[in-house]
């Protein structure tokens, strides 16, 4: 998986709404989060969680989870 460590972008933050400096293109589908967010109890990663689904491939599934679990 790669990371962008070197490009940072003005967005807003996915919770508040804020501008931040962020890792991720504001067109990411994914949620983007500002740090103080991220470290704090706002949000519930537990929440993100789903049933493992034998009828769909493991990286079907993983993709799906990455495509709505918020970044940093």
């Amino acid at each position: 998986m790669f990371i962008n460590e070197r490009v940072l972008y003005k967005r807003k933050d996915s919770w508040s709404g804020e501008d931040i400096i962020a890792l991720f293109p504001p067109e990411t589908s994914f949620p983007v989060y500002d740090h103080k967010i991220w470290w704090s109890d706002k949000w519930d990663p537990m929440g993100y969680g789903k049933e493992y689904d034998f009828s769909k491939s493991f990286f079907q599934q993983i993709k799906e989870i990455l495509d709505i679990f918020p970044r940093f």
